[in-house]
């Protein structure tokens, strides 16, 4: 593959990326609306299907690595999902119930921000 082609695959992942992650702000505040569905069901079902779809292209493209780690790092990491994934997204749609999606996508962008300044405190 020469260096413009993967160029151009890699600007159309980033693209798709950003794409999907913006839409998951809006999706969330029309399903929350007038109770459609709730912010833990919804989690779950986001992480469902995004989990789901990503173990099916991890054992189809590395499934060796993919069954080579260890159990204690999968532990881990599953807890650090539930902490730092899921707890953020239930919060996340918890509060996009009484604010807008510009203003909760707005909210999370500074988290980047916050982290460095809690970092520079520890």
């Amino acid at each position: 593959m020469e260096r413009g082609s993967a160029y151009r695959i890699g600007v159309l992942w980033s693209f798709i990326s950003a794409f999907l992650w913006s839409t998951t702000f809006v999706g969330a505040r029309f399903l929350l609306r007038d109770g459609r569905i709730d912010p833990v069901s919804l989690t779950l079902v986001r992480f469902l299907i995004g989990g789901g779809l990503l173990l099916a292209l991890g054992l189809l493209l590395y499934r060796k690595r993919l069954l080579a780690v260890a159990t204690r790092d999968l532990l881990w990491c599953a807890l650090l999902g539930l902490f730092g994934v899921a707890a953020m997204s239930v919060l996340l749609f918890l509060g996009q119930r009484s604010t807008t999606a510009i203003n909760s996508s707005m909210i999370m962008q500074i988290c980047p921000i916050l982290i460095l300044f809690g970092g520079l405190f520890i």
